[in-house]
């Protein structure tokens, strides 16, 4: 919308309209088609007989911009007299999407038209074709095209399906040009591992050669992902600093290739050092660190450290009925490649079983679940024996999955609710029909019920 006009339009309300208010005798709208009257003036707040200032013409602007139905909006005073001031709404609506239309693309269209948020019916905004041709752009540099060009333009219908005045259609004229491929991946700053084996973690970006038609096309986000996966692995093998400083993607134009270089910062190798455990009352430090199992001299993992930690070290507290404890690991790296780690404890409350709940079953009967459990009311909360539940019920072949819910009620209570998914029904049928000359006509049926009688 072209501001300088509206403000050029609005200098002839300064001689008239300052600080002071004035009587609205009238509204006047025009260019409307589709949009009723009503609507314009309820939605600018400017009505026949109300008191307007200078400051309402401006806000009266912006609130009829934000409906998204009008490309150009302007307010004209008309005339001046005793009974106050009258005024002209003139509006130019966006017209209405009647089809979109592709010229010059070798992708199924569908898969353009979900890209694109406007559809059949809605107004075709200002900002919306550019913002429409951006989302193609981005569906076509996930198959590899580069160099692609979209541009959309507002066209007459051909084939006119919303029936209106104001119906038109949107025409994607797109250049695709050549097809990208990854031909190298290069890592800069890597001393531990060879390029080979770097390039094995990558698990989406790999490079194309002419017979490794089966790999996909470079995909940034994809990049990312394999970022993650890279630092995740530095991260397991002992190089808990290492991070990606950056990377670049060259574009050959003249090759239709593409060259990724990773410049990475690997930072030393770390090892355990000394284990300190602290505000631990319920479990003792021997208990703690024959359950951790992890010795002064080993590398660190950062898997490996979080498994060893948070499953193995913190069972012993959940099976002592502590589930609501918690532990914070603090990491200090000491010297160049060793490190001290410090546990701190909060160990909360016992708790205890207060109900437990089965649901999910609708053809076996709940008995037959119950008598699986190795956990009842009352009982200390012992993860040991809930995980044993889960799967002697999983072992009755009755279920998909048993999943056991753990719900708090009170500081010291919880609920359990062991829900189960049945299995579908594989009812069997057969027969069989024979002749001998001993017996004659021979036959016999069968019907197989899989958990008959729940």
């Amino acid at each position: 919308m072209n501001f300088l006009k509206i403000f050029i339009l609005f200098i002839c309300f300064c001689s008239v309209i300052f600080s002071q208010q004035v009587t609205l005798y009238r509204v006047n709208v025009e260019g409307n088609s589709t949009t009723s009257d009503k609507m314009i003036k309820y939605s600018a707040g400017l009505r026949d007989g109300s008191q307007i200032q200078r400051s309402d013409i401006s806000t009266a602007i912006t609130r009829l911009w934000d409906l998204g139905l009008f490309e150009d909006i302007n307010i004209i005073l008309k005339n001046e007299s005793q009974m106050g001031v009258e005024i002209t709404i003139k509006v130019v609506e966006n017209p209405v999407l009647n089809d979109i239309r592709f010229n010059g693309t070798t992708i199924r269209q569908n898969r353009l038209n979900d890209a694109i948020s406007i559809k059949q019916g809605q107004r075709i905004k200002a900002n919306s074709l550019d913002e429409s041709a951006k989302e193609i752009e981005k569906i076509y540099l996930e198959d590899g095209y580069f160099n692609v060009k979209v541009s959309p333009s507002i066209i007459a219908p051909v084939d006119t399906v919303v029936r209106t005045a104001y119906a038109k259609d949107i025409l994607f004229e797109i250049e695709e040009n050549q097809k990208f491929r990854l031909s190298s991946v290069k890592f800069h700053g890597n001393e531990a591992f060879s390029q080979r084996k770097l390039r094995k973690e990558l698990k989406n970006t790999k490079e194309r050669k002419w017979w490794t038609f089966w790999v996909k096309n470079f995909d940034q986000s994809a990049l990312e992902e394999d970022i993650e996966v890279l630092t995740d692995f530095y991260r397991n093998q002992g190089y808990r600093d290492f991070r990606v400083l950056n990377d670049t993607l060259k574009v050959d134009n003249s090759q239709s290739t593409l060259s990724l270089n990773l410049f990475l910062e690997e930072g030393p190798k770390y090892y355990y050092n000394t284990f300190s455990f602290i505000d631990n009352r319920i479990a003792k430090q021997e208990e703690l660190e024959r359950a951790l199992n992890l010795k002064s001299g080993d590398m660190f993992s950062q898997e490996a450290f979080d498994k060893a930690v948070y499953e193995d070290m913190m069972s012993i507290y959940q099976n002592k009925g502590y589930i609501f404890s918690n532990v914070n690991a603090v990491i200090t790296p000491v010297g160049k490649d060793s490190l001290d780690i410090s546990f701190l404890f909060d160990e909360g409350n016992k708790v205890y079983i207060d109900q437990i709940y089965v649901s999910g079953n609708e053809r076996t009967r709940e008995n037959v679940i119950r008598r699986e459990l190795k956990i009842y009311p009352g009982d200390v909360f012992n993860r040991s024996k809930l995980m044993r539940s889960q799967r002697d019920i999983w072992i009755l072949n009755y279920f998909d999955n048993v999943i056991p819910d753990v719900t708090p009620v009170a500081d010291d209570k919880v609920n359990l609710d062991f829900i189960v998914e049945e299995k579908q029904s594989t009812q069997r049928i057969n027969a069989n029909l024979g002749f001998t000359g001993e017996y004659g006509m021979t036959g016999g049926a069968g019907v197989e019920f899989d958990n008959f009688r729940g």
